[in-house]
């Protein structure tokens, strides 16, 4: 699992080939997976096959055929904004390399649904509106989210809640996101829904590893962990340990218990251990680090389409990988963009704000954007006069406490010259007040610009953000305007009107 550098060279696309096609071809054990995989997704995509799907699923039991992976947790709507990002990332890549002489590369979206944390799948938040945190179904609680059914009560709950939301949002995808939550199923299955009704025709596989189907296919890869035991430990403390020694945080602390869960007779889902009975393999699924593994052991794809947390996690199996035998993906990271309507670009720049940085609520707006206010000059003139003669007076009063050993002329001091300090804060305030309805309006459009920082829950999510750009319509463009090589952030300038996106980057 070798970092690959992403800049390879003029021709990216060839480079990034050459490497895929030096790799060892999977074999005999390795294709037999991959065909049972076939047999179990063909059974998760009958309920609505396109042929593309079908070629997809032929290509996929072949020899030598190219495979690309990426994934993300079954989030409603969705999930995180970087769902979006990695789905069309996965799809410019294929394209890239197809036209470089490849063939066709099958793409898998693995929807991890294994994970039991509800509250971060569960809340789906759009600037605007109130975040929506779905309450789960009874009995819900601790369990892994794909053995998680959503009935009609809860789908309702969904509908009623986002209602308003939909009404904001183009009729075509108000009309996918309806039909995707109209019949009860796991949030993987939503998020499957959804997602193929975004992207039809394109042949775009999803995997949901919670199924009994897929946990059965799964279980001799753990009868593999569990054999190995405590070198299995070791391997991880290896790379663990190489990871510090390049001065890397290593993104998973190393404990004592095997690294993968089972689920009790409730369905409730705990830690494992290497010393107890194996489970029955419809109970045991992944943790955090041996996800990686179990998915290049089922997939052997030639290629992971990763963030900047889950590259680190592939970084911290490698010594395992190796130790097990597994054939492990190239990583490659994830397109990281910036998606920004030109609406708001061209207002930010009119008032020479950066529309790619803009201030955000709670942040503090720069002095020199609010001195630009037409009247502000005389309330920051007055202000800084008042702090002048607060820090005069506090100065006054620490003096004269001194000479006439009199602490209270320090304390009067420096109540006086907060007074003054206030009074020069209302004072510009008020100066501005006859702008408030445009930092309000610079405010509601900075909310649309995703921040990398915080936990995933409380990033915009991905619908919503579509949506935002124009719909459904907006994705053809995007992924045309979208650079699958670029290693760093992505500026990409979009007129929802005309359905155009500039990639401001490569213009540079």
């Amino acid at each position: 699992m070798n970092q690959t550098d992403p800049d390879t060279g003029p021709d990216r696309a060839a480079g990034l080939l050459r490497s895929i096609s030096r790799r060892e071809a999977p074999d005999d054990e390795l294709l037999g997976r991959r065909v049972a995989l076939a047999e179990l997704l063909e059974k998760q995509h009958e309920e609505s096959p396109e042929a593309a799907d079908r070629r997809a699923l032929e290509n996929l039991r072949r020899p030598g055929q190219p495979l690309l992976v990426s994934g993300q947790q079954a989030g409603l709507l969705l999930g995180p904004a970087y769902s979006l990002h990695k789905i069309l990332g996965l799809l410019t890549l294929a394209e890239a390399l197809s036209a470089a002489g490849l063939p066709r590369p099958v793409c898998i979206f693995w929807i991890e649904s294994n994970d039991h944390d509800w509250e971060e799948i569960a809340r789906i938040r759009v600037p605007g509106f109130k975040d929506l945190k779905l309450a789960p179904p009874p009995g819900g609680r601790g369990r892994s989210v794909g053995r998680i059914r959503l009935e009609e009560e809860s789908l309702e709950t969904l509908r009623r809640g986002l209602a308003a939301v939909f009404e904001t949002w183009p009729a075509e995808q108000r009309s996918i996101c309806e039909d995707g939550l109209r019949r009860p199923g796991s949030p993987a299955e939503l998020f499957r829904r959804l997602a193929r009704g975004l992207f039809p025709g394109r042949g775009l596989l999803f995997f949901d590893p919670s199924t009994p189907g897929a946990r059965r296919l799964c279980a001799p890869f753990f009868e593999g962990l569990r054999a190995r035991g405590g070198a299995l430990l070791e391997d991880f403390r290896e790379s663990t340990g190489q990871l510090r020694a390049e001065g890397q945080e290593p993104p998973v602390t190393l404990d004592e218990l095997a690294p993968w869960f089972e689920e009790d007779g409730l369905g409730l889902r705990r830690r494992a251990r290497f010393d107890s009975e194996p489970a029955s393999p419809d109970a045991l699924s992944s943790n955090v680090l041996s996800r990686p593994l179990l998915q290049d052991w089922l997939l052997a794809p030639d290629l992971c389409l990763a963030g900047p947390g889950e590259l680190l996690y592939l970084r911290q199996t490698e010594a395992a990988a190796r130790g097990l035998g597994i054939r492990g993906a190239l990583p490659w990271p994830r397109p990281r963009v910036q998606l920004v309507p030109i609406e708001d670009e061209e207002r930010f720049r009119a008032l020479e704000l950066d529309p790619w940085n803009p201030p955000q609520p709670g942040e503090p707006w720069p002095a020199e954007f609010l001195d630009r206010l037409p009247g502000a000059s005389a309330g920051r003139n007055d202000q800084r006069r008042l702090l002048e003669l607060a820090q005069e007076i506090f100065k006054l009063g620490a003096d004269w406490s001194g000479r006439a050993g009199r602490p209270d002329l320090e304390a009067s001091g420096k109540r006086l010259g907060a007074r003054l300090t206030e009074l020069g804060d209302k004072i510009f305030r008020a100066s501005i007040a006859d702008h408030r309805p445009l930092l309000r309006d610079l405010h509601r459009r900075a909310r649309w610009q995703d921040s990398t920082a915080g936990p995933q829950e409380r990033r915009i999510n991905s619908l919503a953000l579509l949506a935002h750009l124009g719909g459904p319509k907006i994705l053809p463009a995007l992924e045309a305007a979208l650079d699958p090589f670029a290693g760093g952030s992505q500026r990409l300038l979009v007129d929802p009107g005309s359905a155009t996106v500039r990639n401001m980057e490569s213009e540079a």
